[in-house]
């Protein structure tokens, strides 16, 4: 996989959110690894979060 520079950091950015506003959970899904750790709310204890898309 090729380095990514900033500009590319801060494209992928601005594509998840456009996605997630536009409610296109399916293209938010796509965008998450199989390994990714997802948690709603980062509080210690307070949920166990999701894995995957």
């Amino acid at each position: 996989m090729a380095e990514m520079t900033d500009d590319d950091r801060r494209q992928l950015v601005e594509r998840f959110w456009d996605k997630l506003n536009d409610r296109d959970f399916a293209a938010v899904g796509a965008m998450m690894s199989e390994q990714g750790h997802y948690i709603d709310v980062p509080l210690v204890g307070a949920e166990p979060g999701a894995y995957g898309p």
